[in-house]
């Protein structure tokens, strides 16, 4: 036999053998698994006891410090900094011990913790030229003298001690002791861009620079996020913190006397390549290196860099990215003194690992590093092919597996797939929503089907196992130990049911900061997030249990513009192709695993608040366009506008002051009108963009503050273009126009939402508790919260989370009262419908223009909408706000009073429907005379409105100073509010009217002119309106007095009436669901926390139940309110009683399958009208599952609906409640779920 026939039958042999052995092989003990996983304590406890260190960085990056302080034995020192540039804030916050308030005392600080003793100073993300000289130069002094100094994410930019000391240093590679066993592992090893640490010595300190590649994080100090964030693993944040660590312990001078070397595999590799006879089949090759690889565990040798000076142990983890399961394991017996190396058993297969190995002596650690291992073996994945890239809720998935082909097929492997969501089960996090596995002999090809019932969760993982044997329910351990592939996948979910929700708007969500943050949110109520676009951010909300809301486009200037044009313009064809098609990419981005929300962006505004952009040519061009269809002559126009045009190209709009100096009005106002609707219709054009791609999606944006009305906000127009609008209070400004106006605008399906946090932020605990439901009660469908937490560009005042993450006693607060708005009753408001108000105030855009350029009465018609709002608020009566295109149509026909706010730009079809209001009984009021001009801005020649209210005009207006005024021969007070001044026209007279008061400045002018008509009424008040005075006078009574007469006269009734006629001391609403009238009464928020009793009697046998504690009232004729500022009571009143909720639902159900409920109210007899009930699922320890609870509408007190529950849901008694959201009655049952065998 030649030797080449004699090597092939060894190998022959050696591989049947192999197999032989491989069958009869027993299982090895199994490691301990922790899942999820613990943090990695890596130096706790620390041998040689604590480092004591000394933290400078900007506050909201100092949780970096707590973190490393749970890993690292540390006594922790802090010098926080109100921002990356700037030690203390330029305007010192109201109460806050954490910060210096001045340069002097962050001086005086500062050097007083540089003074202690300390062994290591960090200064991370910030600009070390920003601190004091003074302090610069003791920094300098105590690392001569030996302290070390850590730097990362260093932003210095300007010249001062400590930088100049950085630049004159020599600097050189960090020793191993540093960096070894940590640096090499903070990102995916794909990473195309590398961390470095350098180091230098200045005195006996030792000086560590961590220099990481891209622009320093917004929320750390000392970790850096990989290249790609979407595989920000939180192995890779354990990685980083195990780098600080070790940078962190050298600059200490803390070098451990002996360190782990390496970590290495010395498993059997088979036969090397010049032991393989020539010719020899690759197949048999690799069979023969299985085979010797092939064992219960594998072998590793742990080598020291010195013999060990003492008797230690070893212990090891396992971990993988993107997976929650460690394997861990602890040394049976201490590795003897002076060992040079130890061998370890661990339990793996093949595949990629991040293997952790601490060396631990008598005091606690004394060296640990992580390896990357790359384990080949068999059963090994080749390739994982997927029939699509994105999932619906009902879907299959077919995956194409490919595992490496062997000689012997009496090997078997499994190939295992199962995808995971990221919801909460009972006690843990991941539900299985679909598995597949098929068993391969000698490896081949694998076609597996994922089959997805009833998704709930917009992202989830699918795992690719190779596992060798036969099919079985695999555990853990054994598949952490296997060959794996994984990618995440995206689902197309249906828009959520409508339901009241809270948001919170971050900017940088893919840190592992802000991540551990939007836990800490959701763990209060909020379930959606607002981000820059980016698919980082939408599989980190998932992961997060959060709905992601995109923010697909930039539309907002970032400073008003220099001169006349805005840059980029909505006109310009170029820019709005760019967008338009931009739209359509990002739309269909986030179309699955979206929320189906798309955000246009944040402070979207036509100028910012400059006044007449923009006048590039593209925009003039399309202005001429416009007023050809207007005026149809250029000779027209010009007589319009009171110049001579000979062509369209001649129209040139007025800026503000050559118009309010010419007091041409008309080329001012006709081209604001004109821009107003190009910011619409760009806006509308967005929308129509996304709808191609996302049929069913909700598209809008976050708008500014509506102070000026250069911004474009036409709010009729734009929620007619939108699906929704995301606005702020105005500061100050409770009872806000702009509110108002959205609530009455909106229509069904619109998902505005209202904004506190930077604009209006949630300064106490009372406007917290008063914010969720000032919204609801105004059909917002969402709160959101800006900026909840701040970032190393600066402290958020008056944030919802501390500087280090913590809740805030607002969010605690705002937890607190939100819970039962978002457990039903949210949703009960938002499908409820609130009858329309007895008031109607004239929206005027014209008028709100004209006001701005002709400001000669002193006030805008913002201000006189807010005054007038205050005032009803103030009386208890419901008001809404109806625009031009309302009133024309038809819009009056429910109310009972007009109410005309510096309406003074109003057209002919106008004026008739106000005249057709009165003839046919309404009444109408207004503060200054209306209608002087029309809506271009022309002074009428016969004002429509004049007649109407029996007055005439002496000529021009006439504003005038009022010093004093009398009504009905009584002092009354004009000047209780903000107003400054109270005008009148002196120039108005009575011709038809009877003037019921006089006002008192230059000249007598008449106030308060009544005109009685055949039903209706009119009166001018003639003067500007303050709003309210909380500490009101006399003379100010006698004004709410008639005011409040002049409402009751015009048949204009309470929210609260019948039942009660009395003032309540904050807002009032009344809606109706199903037979159901519901009460809401919503205390003040500004009555210093003081408690409110007041009395809302009810008639002595109605059916009246507390909403908010979900009971009937025993005595309703008696019932008194009792509520804290900011606080909330609901009433709902039914014609019947409910008796109670009846469950039908199987007692026994498997995990995997659908839960089928089906339940009925039941009543004292009557048939019932429309209920909302709530559904939730119970775990064993009383906690509501969140992603089962649904609110479903019953027409007649009926209805059904399913759960369906995750694979591998923990098997026990659940649970199942019902909850009428309108009565409080609730039932429950208990449902056994069965495990999957």
């Amino acid at each position: 036999m030649t030797m080449t026939r004699l090597g092939t039958a060894l190998i022959m042999m050696a591989l049947l053998m192999g197999d032989a052995a491989g069958g009869s092989a027993s299982v090895p003990k199994q490691p301990r698994r922790e899942a999820p996983p613990t943090l990695m304590a890596w130096g706790k406890p620390l041998s040689g006891g604590p480092i004591r260190a000394l933290f400078i960085g900007p506050a909201c990056t100092l949780r970096d410090a707590t973190e490393l302080a749970r890993r690292l034995d540390l006594t922790v020192a802090l010098v926080p900094l109100w921002r990356a540039d700037a030690p203390t804030p330029e305007f010192p916050p109201e109460t806050d011990a954490f910060f210096a308030r001045d340069a002097d005392a962050f001086e005086a600080r500062a050097l007083e913790r540089l003074d202690a003793a300390v062994d290591v100073i960090v200064a991370g993300n910030c600009d070390l030229s920003a601190l004091p000289n003074v302090v610069q130069q003791r920094i300098i002094e105590r690392v001569a003298a030996g302290t070390g100094l850590v730097l990362a994410h260093q932003r210095t930019e300007n010249p001062g001690p400590l930088p100049e000391l950085l630049d004159g240093l020599t600097w050189a590679d960090a020793p191993a002791a540093a960096t070894d066993g940590a640096l090499d592992v903070i990102a995916p090893p794909d990473e195309p861009t590398r961390s470095a640490v350098r180091v230098a010595w200045h005195g006996e300190g030792r000086i560590a620079h961590i220099a990481y590649p891209g622009d320093p994080p917004q929320t750390h100090m000392l970790l850096r996020m990989p290249f790609n964030p979407i595989y920000a693993d939180t192995a890779y944040l354990e990685n980083g913190y195990s780098l600080a660590a070790k940078v962190v312990r050298w600059a200490a001078r803390r070098d451990p006397a002996f360190r782990i070397a390496a970590i290495e595999d010395i498993a059997p590799k088979g036969p090397e390549a010049e032991e393989i006879p020539p010719g020899f089949p690759d197949e048999y090759v690799q069979q023969m290196r299985d085979s010797a690889m092939r064992q219960p565990t594998r072998p590793f040798m742990a080598h020291f860099t010195e013999p060990l000076g003492e008797r230690c142990t070893l212990s090891v983890r396992l971990r993988r990215p993107g997976s929650d399961t460690q394997l861990a394991y602890e040394s049976v017996e201490t590795v003897p003194k002076g060992a040079v190396s130890h061998a370890l058993d661990l339990l793996i297969g093949a595949g990629d690992y991040l293997v952790d190995v601490w060396l631990t002596g008598r005091r606690g650690v004394i060296d640990w590093r992580t390896d990357r291992v790359q384990v080949s073996g068999w059963p090994e994945l080749q390739s994982v092919s997927y029939s699509k890239n994105y999932l619906l809720p009902n879907d299959i998935l077919d995956l194409q597996v490919e595992v490496r082909s062997i000689f012997s097929a009496s090997r078997t492997c499994t190939v295992y797939a199962r995808a995971v969501d990221p919801l909460p089960r009972s006690g843990a996090r991941g539900r299985l929503v679909a598995e597949a596995m098929q068993e391969l002999s000698g490896g081949g090809e694998a076609m597996l089907h994922l089959n997805f019932a009833d998704m709930l969760a917009p992202v989830i993982q699918v795992e690719v196992f190779a596992v060798e044997g036969a099919p079985r329910r695999f555990a853990e351990w054994e598949l952490a130990g296997a060959d794996r592939e994984r990618r995440l996948f995206t689902v197309r979910l249906p828009l959520r049911e409508r339901d009241f929700r809270m948001a919170a708007l971050i900017t940088a969500p893919e840190e592992y900061n802000a991540r551990a943050y939007m836990d800490v949110l959701r763990e209060h109520g909020l379930d959606m997030i607002v981000a820059p676009c980016s698919e980082a951010a939408m599989v980190h909300a998932a992961a997060a249990g959060l709905r992601f809301i995109p923010e697909i486009a930039d539309f907002a200037l970032p400073a008003p513009p220099a001169g006349k044009t805005r840059q980029p313009c909505f006109n310009d064809p170029a820019y709005r192709a760019a967008c338009m098609s931009l739209l359509r990419e990002e739309a269909l981005t986030y179309w699955a695993g979206g929320s189906g929300i798309y955000s246009l962006g944040a402070g979207n505004s036509l100028g910012l608040g400059a006044a007449n952009v923009c006048q590039c040519d593209h925009c003039l061009a399309d202005f001429h366009a416009a007023m050809r269809q207007i005026y149809k002559q250029p000779a027209a126009l010009g007589a319009a506008w009171g110049t001579t045009i000979l062509s369209w190209e001649d129209a040139r709009p007025l800026d503000p002051a050559a118009a309010r100096a010419t007091g041409r009005l008309a080329p001012y106002l006709d081209f604001c009108t004109h821009m107003d609707g190009v910011f619409t219709r760009f806006h509308a054009g967005a929308r129509e963009q996304v709808r191609v791609v996302d049929r069913q999606g909700l598209v809008g944006f976050r708008a500014l503050e509506d102070g000026n009305p250069y911004h474009g906000y036409v709010w009729s127009d734009l929620l007619t273009a939108l699906d929704f609008i995301a606005v702020a209070p105005l500061p100050g400004m409770q009872a806000s126009p702009t509110i108002e106006k959205i609530r009455s605008y909106q229509r069904p399906g619109h998902a505005n939402a209202l904004v506190f946090g930077d604009v209006f932020p949630l300064r106490n605990e009372t406007l917290a508790r008063w914010a969720p439901w000032h919204a609801a009660l105004r059909g917002f469908s969402s709160l959101w919260l800006a900026q909840p937490f701040g970032s190393a560009d600066g402290i958020v005042p008056h944030g919802v989370l501390s500087p280090d993450g913590q809740p805030e006693a607002q969010l605690i607060a705002l937890a607190e009262v939100a819970r039962p708005l978002m457990a039903g009753i949210g949703a009960l408001l938002l499908r409820a419908k609130r009858p329309e108000a007895d008031i109607a105030v004239l929206d005027s855009r014209p008028s709100r223009h004209l006001n701005d350029v002709d400001p000669r009465f002193g006030t805008g018609v913002l201000e006189a909408e807010a005054a007038f709002a205050a005032w009803f608020d103030t009386l208890g009566f419901p008001y809404d706000f109806i625009d031009r295109s309302r009133l024309i149509a038809g819009g009056l026909s429910a109310h009972r009073l007009l109410v005309l706010p510096m309406s003074r730009a109003m057209d002919e079809a106008e004026a008739v429907a106000v005249r057709q209001f009165v003839q046919e009984g309404g009444a109408v009021i207004a503060d200054i005379p209306p209608a002087g001009y029309d809506v271009h801005g022309i002074p009428w020649s016969n004002p429509p409105l004049d007649a109407l209210f029996g007055i005439a005009r002496d000529g021009a207006p006439r504003p005038m100073t009022l010093r004093r005024a009398a009504l009905d021969d009584k002092e009354l007070d004009l000047f209780p509010g903000a107003l400054p001044r109270v005008y009148t026209d002196a120039r108005i007279r009575e011709n038809g009217a009877t003037s019921r008061g006089e006002g008192f400045g230059d000249a007598p002018s008449r106030l308060w002119l009544y005109r009685e008509h055949a039903k209706g009424f009119t009166c001018l008040f003639n003067h500007t309106i303050a709003p309210p005075n909380p500490g009101a006078t006399k003379e100010e009574d006698g004004w709410r007095n008639a005011l409040g007469e002049l409402l009751q006269q015009a048949g204009c009734r309470t929210a609260l009436e019948p039942y009660v006629t009395t003032l309540f001391p904050g807002h009032a609403a009344r809606f109706q669901f199903g037979e159901a009238e519901i009460l809401a009464l919503l205390a003040d928020p500004g009555l210093e926390d003081r408690a409110i009793k007041w009395r809302l009697p009810f008639p002595k046998r109605s059916r009246v139940y507390d909403m908010i504690q979900g009971t009937l009232l025993r005595r309703p004729a008696r019932n008194t309110v009792r509520l804290r500022s900011g606080g909330i009571a609901l009433f709902a009143v039914l014609p019947y009683a409910v008796k109670g909720i009846s469950i039908v639902a199987p007692e026994r159900v498997a995990a995997g399958r659908r839960l089928n409920v089906a339940f009925s109210i039941r009543t004292d007899g009557a048939l019932p009208g429309r209920h909302l009930v709530r559904l939730e699922l119970l775990d064993a320890d009383g906690a509501a599952l969140p992603h089962y609870s649904r609110n479903i509408v019953c027409e007649t007190g009926d209805g059904a609906m399913y759960m369906p529950l995750a694979i591998n849901e923990v098997p026990g008694r659940y649970q199942l409640r019902a909850r009428d959201v309108i009565t409080g009655v609730e039932n429950s049952i208990l449902v056994q779920v069965d495990g999957v065998m």
